[in-house]
């Protein structure tokens, strides 16, 4: 195997890994402009043996959303999660700030951009026997459009790759930006985001949820963020107003 050969292979493996990963760069111009925060309504997706998985809200008492194509990922979601080691390794909640999916609630779609949404319920937790709504709080959505210009943030659980920042890694970081565009139920930003922000909530300056961050796509030249709005998804509406509905009845 000739040298260049064997250089190609290696390029196209690692890209391939990074890509199975969620390590897929999103950071949208020359520097991260993503911020170290501690909002405790929003939780990492995480399976039991540790591993990294995606971003969800809660939005009542027991009800979270997060992103569809997430839903393989559906297990615990911890909350007030501890900034990574040293060397970038992801460090667990305490168990007093973990719950468990409600594995028959679940309601997802990963059809395309736009309609990549996921709801859930989540159990109490095992040692204080509190929901994770009453617990943590929760953030209310926002049923009206929104347009370009309105400025946004967007929290979630991202990969951080930047040298010095080891400690970041799948920690709560927040991002700012306006949106770019909407487009039915397709709304584009340039918030900073990586592999694990999948699920973030995107929130409007009235501290309420207006979508659900999905891809990262300003890896590419020109390239922008970009999420489902809540706003004439009617199915995504409608997932919410049921998993709400369950709570005010069964809570």
């Amino acid at each position: 195997m000739s040298l260049l050969f064997r250089s190609m292979f290696f390029v196209l493996i690692t890209l391939e890994f990074a890509h199975s990963q969620g390590f897929n760069k999103s950071i949208c111009f020359d520097k991260d402009y993503r911020y170290l925060s501690n909002d405790p309504r929003v939780g990492r997706v995480q399976k039991p043996e540790g591993k990294s998985g995606c971003t969800a809200t809660m939005i009542g008492r027991a009800c979270a959303i997060t992103a569809g194509h997430c839903h393989k990922k559906y297990q615990d979601l911890h909350f007030n999660v501890p900034l990574s080691s040293k060397e970038g390794k992801m460090n667990l909640s305490r168990p007093e700030d973990v719950y468990s999916v409600v594995k028959d609630s679940i309601v997802y779609s990963e059809k395309e951009k736009g309609d990549d949404y996921g709801v859930f319920r989540l159990q109490a937790n095992q040692i204080t026997g509190m929901y994770p709504g009453d617990a943590q709080g929760f953030y209310s959505i926002r049923y009206y459009p929104a347009s370009a210009g309105t400025y946004i943030r967007v929290v979630g659980f991202g990969a951080d790759r930047d040298e010095g920042h080891e400690e970041r890694n799948y920690a709560q970081q927040t991002s700012f930006s306006n949106i770019n565009e909407v487009e039915n139920t397709f709304i584009t930003y340039q918030a900073d985001t990586w592999g694990g922000s999948s699920g973030s909530p995107v929130i409007d300056l009235n501290n309420r949820i207006i979508g659900i961050h999905t891809h990262g796509d300003c890896d590419v030249e020109g390239g922008r963020n970009s999420g489902t709005l809540i706003y004439n998804n009617h199915r995504l509406v409608q997932a919410i107003q049921q998993c709400l509905e369950w709570e005010h009845y069964n809570l």
